[in-house]
């Protein structure tokens, strides 16, 4: 997965490639916004080899049958790249005030990274950094530099079984990524120079406003409000899941990211809104 945004969320693009060999299948889901252009591609049946990866490699790329369409790569090891991107040429549906109707979008990122996180879950690697957009729809061309994340998970257990909320954030001297479920919750933050680990995160219901709390594992804490500028769903199952580009400020840091859900109704509610707008945080 490759996501980026601009400090205020005005521009982003969330890519994400999820190939399953066995099943000859490849998930696309594809996001482009900028002030002006509003497209999508969400398609869970396109065709994938039956070939596996070799996630360890010093190089390697993620594509499904058709590497024209999209293509995430990666250069150096896995856990501290040397650089990641994207690139491809990709059927869209633009919904946006130019009209709405298919479209053709060729995109072209460059990211390189900044900082690492992982051990979110197993095998998981969550890289932070600065990248670089390029977009083409239609006749329309646009540019733009931010920060984001570049994800990879090998995962042989079925997907989107457990209710989550998951966050990532982005910025220059504040970054995150935390995630909760039923069962657990945590996540690590990267803050005035260090990297502290969260023993619980809690967020409120998804809203135009979201109430962060992490309790970190060396007695701080980080309280924080996210606050939406893009919203976005996508078909799993019978079921949306929900993801969101938010922008948030602790001080005298401002990062920008995204708050993803699935099911979240079937998750416990551990921050309540309170009806005046001071500090609206819970048991």
């Amino acid at each position: 997965m490759l996501a980026c945004a601009t400090a205020d969320a005005s521009s982003a693009v969330f890519l994400r490639l999820c190939r399953y060999p066995g099943a000859g299948t490849t998930w696309l889901w594809a996001r482009v916004i900028t002030p002006g252009i509003n497209c999508h591609l969400n398609d869970n049946y396109l065709p994938c080899s039956n070939v596996p990866l070799k996630l360890e490699a010093a190089a390697v790329e993620y594509y499904g049958e058709d590497r024209e369409m999209l293509t995430l790569w990666r250069e150096g090891d896995r856990a501290r790249p040397l650089r990641c991107g994207a690139r491809g040429t990709m059927p869209m549906y633009r919904e946006d005030e130019a009209g709405r109707g298919a479209t053709s979008v060729a995109l072209e990122a460059t990211f390189t990274p900044l900082r690492a996180h992982a051990g979110l879950l197993a095998e998981r690697t969550e890289i932070m950094g600065g990248a670089h957009v390029d977009i083409v729809a239609g006749a329309e061309r646009f540019s733009f530099d931010g920060l984001g994340q570049f994800h990879e998970q090998p995962q042989t257990a079925a997907r989107f079984v457990t209710p989550f909320t998951y966050m990532s954030l982005w910025g220059e001297k504040l970054s995150a990524v935390a995630l909760f479920t039923a069962a657990s919750s945590g996540g690590y933050i990267f803050r005035d120079g260090r990297l502290a680990r969260a023993a619980t995160f809690a967020v409120s219901p998804p809203a135009s406003e979201r109430f962060v709390r992490m309790a970190l594992e060396d007695g701080g804490t980080f309280d924080s409000v996210a606050h939406r500028v893009h919203a976005y769903s996508v078909p799993i199952y019978g079921r949306d899941w929900h993801g969101s580009f938010v922008t948030i400020e602790a001080g005298a840091n401002r990062a920008a990211g995204m708050i993803n859900d699935w099911n979240e109704d079937a998750l416990p509610k551990p921050i309540e809104k309170e009806t005046n707008r001071a500090r609206r945080f819970f048991h």
